[in-house]
């Protein structure tokens, strides 16, 4: 890939380091509008900001396995579904999905934050340095994103809805990019 495409492994890199940080970031802005729609109490609310965090450490130690088995670009775009599955769960207004959901999306940030430096690392060993500098960028701006639109919107399923869409179009381009990934590709993390 790094030979035949490195312009789609960069827009790919910024769009997934995008990706990585809003479901975090959207939360804090939105907290009082949640515990006041949710009836969320305070150790709850505590709860909610933890969990993404707390989830995000406990699953990137398992990223370099995920990228054994699977390959890294599979894994990477696993880690993408899971994502937006999450975002998806956390704009429904049904009991305790808020949780699930948070959980979800700090596993998959983990797993996905653990990935893409390795990738570049292996796609284009030349430019580490300077991609992972744009990887960091991206992962602010994604941030930064994620809570502007958070403090910007009216409800809880408006800002769900707006995270989900950009989870999604990560996810769609990751499988338009590696619709067919060489085998080899995806054996070495």
């Amino acid at each position: 890939m790094a030979t035949h495409r490195p312009v789609t492994f960069i827009l790919l890199m910024v769009v997934v380091g995008l990706n990585l940080r809003p479901a975090m970031s959207s939360v804090a802005p939105l907290l009082t509008r949640l515990q006041e729609s949710a009836g969320l109490s305070a150790t709850a609310a505590g709860l909610l900001t933890t969990l993404p965090v707390l989830f995000l450490g406990l699953s990137a130690p398992l990223a370099p396995t995920l990228a054994k088995r699977l390959g890294s670009e599979r894994a990477l775009s696993a880690a993408l579904i899971l994502l937006a599955a999450g975002l998806v769960l956390r704009g429904l207004p049904l009991p305790g999905v808020l949780f699930v959901g948070s959980a979800m999306a700090g596993c998959a940030i983990g797993i996905g934050g653990t990935l893409l430096p390795a990738l570049v690392k292996r796609e284009l060993p030349e430019s580490a340095d300077l991609l992972t500098g744009l990887y960091t960028m991206a992962l602010c701006l994604g941030g930064a994103l994620g809570a502007e639109r958070a403090a910007n919107a009216v409800a809880r399923q408006l800002a769900g809805q707006l995270d989900e869409l950009v989870a999604t179009r990560a996810v769609c381009t990751c499988f338009m990019a590696f619709p067919n990934a060489p085998r080899h590709l995806t054996e070495h993390a």
